[in-house]
C-alpha cells in the first residue's frame, strides 16, 4: 500500500467531508480507498450482488454523481500503473517474495518509490507479472498526470 499518502488523504477526506477519498495511478495492489460508513451502506442498499463483493467500490465508481468523491494522484515517481504488487497469481508471489528478501529490514513500511526503483532495475521480475498488468485507472476517466501525494 502507498502508506506515505494515507495521512494526507485522511486529512483531506475529513476536511472536505468526502464520501470517498481514493488515490489512482499506482501499481496495482497499492491503492487505497477511504469510505464513510454511510456511503458503504448506500452502495450496498442501491447496488446488486455485483456491487456487494470485495469490489465494493464498483457502485460508487458507476454512480459517481451520487457521492462526493475525491481522487488523489500520487507523486510522479509512484505514478506507475504499469507495475503490479499483489498476489493473485503464483508469479505475483515470486515478485513479492523477492521484494521481501530485499526490503525485509524495512518491512512493513517500505517506501513505494524504493520498490518501484528496485523493480525498474529488475526487468526479469517485471516480466514475470507483465501478462497480468492492467494499467487502466480505476477512478479516473482521463489520462493520469501526477499530483501532490
Amino acid at each position: 500500500m502507498y502508506w506515505e499518502a494515507v495521512e494526507g488523504a485522511w486529512n483531506s477526506h475529513v476536511e472536505k467531508r468526502n464520501d470517498v477519498t481514493t488515490i489512482d495511478g499506482l501499481p496495482e495492489g497499492t491503492h487505497f480507498e477511504i469510505y464513510t460508513l454511510e456511503s458503504l451502506v448506500r452502495s450496498h442498499e442501491k447496488g446488486d450482488a455485483y456491487h456487494r463483493s470485495e469490489g465494493c467500490s464498483r457502485y460508487v465508481r458507476q454512480h459517481r454523481s451520487e457521492f462526493q468523491v475525491e481522487v488523489l494522484l500520487p507523486r510522479p515517481d509512484c505514478l506507475r500503473p504499469d507495475l503490479r504488487l499483489t498476489v493473485d497469481y503464483p508469479e505475483d508471489l515470486v515478485v513479492c517474495q523477492r521484494l521481501y528478501e530485499v526490503f525485509r529490514d524495512r518491512a512493513p513500511l517500505v517506501p513505494l518509490d524504493e520498490i518501484v526503483r528496485f523493480l525498474d532495475s529488475r526487468p526479469d521480475l517485471k516480466g514475470l507479472v507483465a501478462p497480468y498488468v492492467d494499467p487502466k485507472p480505476l477512478w479516473l476517466d482521463a489520462p493520469l498526470g501526477g499530483g501532490p501525494l
